[in-house]
């Protein structure tokens, strides 16, 4: 079975192996001081997300200040993140936690604040 095998030398394999490495090397450390910076730089593009009247009718209020608010949910009063600050996840809250109430009118929603 041997005899279908090629067999490098260990002279050429340690050759190639080291080249591959440096090379390697050189490419993560230019890569990680590329990296280092534009993760530097989209963690300061964050951006607080506003308040819309509109998610009072998915049964959501404000809770915090005007800069920095957070959405509650007016059934529970869990008090969200500022992320979660989007109609689908406001959506998803409402329908695992409270299956029942999605269909509510905003009337109801008024009078539960």
């Amino acid at each position: 079975m041997d005899k279908w095998l090629n067999k490098k030398s260990m002279t050429q394999s340690q050759e190639i192996t080291e080249t591959i490495s440096a090379s390697t090397v050189k490419k993560r450390k230019l890569n990680y001081g590329e990296h280092s910076t534009s993760s530097c730089e989209s963690k300061q593009k964050n951006a607080l997300r506003k308040y819309c009247s509109e998610y009072l009718r998915i049964g959501f209020s404000w809770n915090g200040d005007e800069e920095h608010p957070r959405p509650q949910c007016v059934i529970c009063a869990c008090i969200l993140a500022n992320e979660s600050m989007r109609p689908n996840k406001l959506h998803r809250h409402i329908f695992t936690n409270h299956p029942e109430m999605k269909n509510k009118p905003l009337e109801f929603y008024g009078r539960k604040l």
